[in-house]
């Protein structure tokens, strides 16, 4: 496989599960290294690059959700531990939960 992103451009990898969208931003973070090819950031090998520049720039949204081991409500609390029981009962019904 090989593409190329222009500077600044934000991408979206799409495509059916299994076609290795996973594959590639997990080489791109380097948790697996290619058994063949190179990859290249600004022309330079990803492994002369600092790691956490790179994490700070390649985001992974994944197919399937994540829930913790609470309520659905401390899950929808997550990212706000202040919502109000109102607000977690509009953010439950936003989503259909």
């Amino acid at each position: 496989m090989s593409f190329e992103v222009a500077a600044n451009q934000v991408v979206a990898l799409v495509g059916p599960s299994g076609g290795g969208k996973s594959t590639i931003v997990s080489m791109i973070e380097r948790f697996y290294v290619p058994d063949a090819g190179q990859v290249l950031v600004g022309g330079l090998p990803l492994e002369r690059l600092d790691p956490t520049w790179v994490k700070q720039h390649v985001a992974l949204v994944s197919q399937e959700p994540v829930l913790f081991a609470v309520s659905i409500a401390d899950n929808i609390r997550y990212g706000r531990a202040t919502a109000t029981a109102e607000e977690v009962m509009a953010a439950a019904k936003q989503v259909r939960v």
